[in-house]
């Protein structure tokens, strides 16, 4: 059974919209905090918040508006074009993103040693981050400028009726669904699982409680992570690889079409989860949602304190000679 578009409109703008302030502020506070900006383990999340960011201010928001309207933001092929050339990057540099982090939290908890020189550092932290980048933008724009591939594109159907398994040659597309959407999932679960497993036998091994409370922040912070990807990301895409190989879509369909929603809310849980999964971001997050309250209660007791005054003046101006 799947959501009609009403439902998915509401469900999306009422996340949306806190989800963009909650990245404001982990980026704000991962930028300008210099303990949380120096830390290594802390620079693949500030990556992907800046493309979650983006992602939502431009693909999301334009799919809330083609949800509430019926219609596309601008109805042009080349709005189409673009449209979807970031939908496909968003979430690759995102997932991938994330796989990669995921296999360099081993490195960082168990051979911190890796990064002891500048050169090590670079290749092994920063490279992988700027190659993911690069190859993102390099693959779709071949297969969506360069490569010959089919496309009707219908402005009243949602983000303009595309699909994506119209992508020529053939093996872009099958390359797309296994390299770029099952093989970042299968890293993401399958290092996340090692890392539990990793963890659970050093501190068994070294009987350290200090070991422990050292790696606790980088491995709760990238379980919590993994896991929205493994609820949300992973079965669809199975499908999604079995569609490019030959499956018929009739298969599964109604669930493959809700789960392709689904998608989005990846990336709007992300920020909420980087800002709990941390003692630091989740304190400050406390306080910042307590600085709020105090303020909307001082303006609502302001806002009541102002309407008795006003009753009460306009009852003394009525007086009882003018009743």
């Amino acid at each position: 059974m799947t959501m009609d578009e009403t439902a998915r409109f509401w469900f999306l703008l009422i996340f949306l919209v806190p989800s963009i302030m909650c990245s404001i502020f982990d980026l704000y506070h991962f930028l300008f905090d210099r303990t949380l900006r120096q830390g290594l383990h802390n620079h693949s999340i500030i990556v992907i918040l800046f493309f979650c960011l983006l992602f939502e201010c431009t693909d999301i928001f334009w799919l809330v508006y083609n949800y509430g309207t019926g219609h596309v933001l601008l109805l042009t092929e080349t709005f189409c074009m673009i449209w979807h050339f970031i939908d496909h990057i968003g979430f690759l540099l995102i997932s991938s993103i994330v796989a990669w982090a995921s296999i360099e939290r081993h490195i960082l908890i168990f051979h911190d040693k890796w990064l002891i020189t500048r050169n090590k550092l670079f290749f092994i932290h920063y490279f992988p981050l700027i190659s993911l980048i690069i190859y993102s933008f390099v693959f779709y724009t071949m297969a969506f400028f360069i490569f010959s591939w089919e496309h009707t594109f219908n402005y009243s159907e949602t983000q303009c009726g595309f699909n994506d398994g119209l992508f020529h040659p053939r093996i872009i597309a099958v390359w797309d669904s296994v390299a770029n959407n099952i093989l970042p999932t299968l890293i993401i679960v399958i290092f996340n699982a090692a890392l539990i497993f990793r963890v659970l036998y050093q501190k068994h091994r070294l009987h350290q409680r200090i070991h422990w409370r050292n790696y606790r922040k980088m491995t709760v912070q990238m379980l919590s992570i993994s896991s929205i990807f493994f609820c949300l990301y992973f079965v669809p895409m199975l499908l999604y690889t079995a569609y490019t190989i030959g499956l018929s879509r009739s298969f599964a369909h109604d669930y493959y079409d809700t789960s392709i929603y689904l998608f989005y809310f990846v990336i709007i849980f992300l920020p909420f989860i980087c800002a709990v999964s941390l003692p630091e971001l989740r304190a400050k997050f406390h306080i910042t949602v307590q600085k709020w309250k105090q303020r909307a209660q001082h303006i609502s007791a302001l806002q009541f304190w102002t309407t008795i005054q006003r009753t009460f003046h306009r009852s003394v101006a009525v007086g009882p000679n003018n009743l």
